[in-house]
């Protein structure tokens, strides 16, 4: 289940990162969109890094 979770997630990044991509192509490069790219960045490591990790029990 954290596979497909991790997959869902790894994919949904994608699909933000390729939005904010298109709108700096349309629009240049804004302020909001510095913020937008920084903001996928935080999740992407740490959502990505959390369902990476092995749950405390586990060895």
């Amino acid at each position: 289940m954290r596979l497909v979770l991790l997959i869902v997630t790894i994919a949904f990044i994608c699909g933000l990162i390729a939005l904010t991509v298109d709108d700096i192509s349309v629009n240049g490069v804004t302020p909001l969109d510095v913020v937008a790219l920084l903001i996928v960045a935080f999740f992407a490591v740490a959502i990505v890094g959390a369902l990476r990790a092995r749950p405390d029990g586990e060895e």
